[in-house]
């Protein structure tokens, strides 16, 4: 029997912990009566909620009648090659579109399109940013720049997406000792730039530096190489997390970092700098990019790796601190997140 999409929402997404959690929260806070999934593969490792109907790539006719008859479609990064086909086929679709922006999905400027395939896609891609319905983001400068690149004329709904974007209410153990815990990156991959900080902090002259690089996400040959470079410069000082865990488990790991270095060249690692600030640390990232200028709009003390100074890097400031948890604690809400999810999806 055919099964009727009408009038439901439809979620595109990809397998990941992020959608996962997110799957926990609508059941958890939204009336999710009217959602439906649809996961870009046929197994995968990190389960969706089983109170929700689940689509995976071996349900094409019920993917083809969700997308053009459900009376929203939410868009959870724009990776699918075949959505952008298919939304590119009957651009009529993106009116009901709703773009939840990531960051690696729009800023794409320094990636070589060397082939026909990879040229061909972000054509589309770009084409498809340009009709889309809506922008969903937090961030006004991600909105700014898909509007100037891509010639976007979408609405801009603002949510803070993802629980993993809010405030975490864990209970900070204060160091004792004089140990100075520094997090380097979020991933394996070179955006983070880690061999440039590393030879930044190999320059500070002090013996109680531990440094983190989590290494468990991303390029396993790129890790192996920094993996072998952080133990060179600091040997038993330096701590490789190469498994996965838990966001539980990895918001434990963050509490116990007093400094985060994100060397970024746009919007990336949100979830992991949020959590930071909220939890009180002292967090650089560069100064030219679209993060930078929310939380300075939001009054959030946060240092650029631009100015740094290697005397002064590990100076740390607890009423700046605590000023920051405060602002993230009321901006980055769960409450205010149910508020903006349940406005998007009525």
């Amino acid at each position: 029997m055919k099964k009727s999409f009408k009038n439901k929402v439809l979620h595109i997404c990809n397998d990941s912990q992020i959608m996962s959690k997110y799957s926990d929260f609508i059941v958890d806070n939204i009336d999710y009566d009217d959602c439906v999934f649809f996961i870009g593969r046929t197994k995968y490792k990190h389960p969706m909620n089983s109170a929700l109907p689940i689509l995976t790539t071996s349900n094409v006719i019920d993917i083809m009648n969700a997308i053009f008859n459900s009376k929203k479609i939410i868009i959870h990064g724009l990776w699918n090659q075949q959505l952008l086909l298919i939304l590119s086929l009957f651009p009529s679709l993106l009116k009901k579109c709703y773009w939840v922006m990531w960051g690696g999905d729009f800023y794409r400027f320094n990636k070589p399109f060397t082939t026909l395939k990879s040229r061909f896609f972000e054509f589309l891609r770009h084409n498809v940013i340009k009709k889309m319905g809506y922008l969903i983001s937090y961030i006004p400068k991600d909105i700014e720049f898909v509007r100037k690149r891509y010639g976007s004329k979408g609405v801009y709904q603002e949510c803070i997406m993802y629980p993993s974007n809010t405030f975490k209410n864990f209970t900070v153990t204060k160091n004792m000792n004089d140990d100075i815990n520094i997090q380097v990156g979020n991933s394996a991959d070179p955006s983070n730039q880690h061999t440039y900080i590393l030879d930044k902090l190999a320059l500070c002259n002090q013996n109680n530096l531990n440094i983190n690089i989590p290494l468990s996400y991303g390029d396993k040959k790129y890790a192996e190489v920094i993996d072998r470079y952080a133990c060179k410069l600091f040997r038993d000082r330096y701590l490789g997390l190469k498994e996965l865990m838990t966001f539980d488990d990895y918001t434990k790991w963050l509490a116990n970092i007093d400094i985060a270095i994100f060397a970024h060249e746009r919007q990336q690692a949100m979830g992991n700098i949020i959590t930071l600030l909220g939890l009180g640390k002292k967090v650089f990232v560069r100064r030219d990019t679209a993060q930078y200028e929310l939380f300075i709009s939001l009054g959030i003390y946060i240092h650029s790796i631009d100015d740094c100074d290697i005397a002064t890097i590990t100076d740390i400031n607890e009423v700046e601190n605590k000023i920051n948890s405060k602002i993230v604690e009321d901006y980055f809400s769960v409450i205010k997140l149910i508020a903006q999810w349940k406005h998007i999806l009525v």
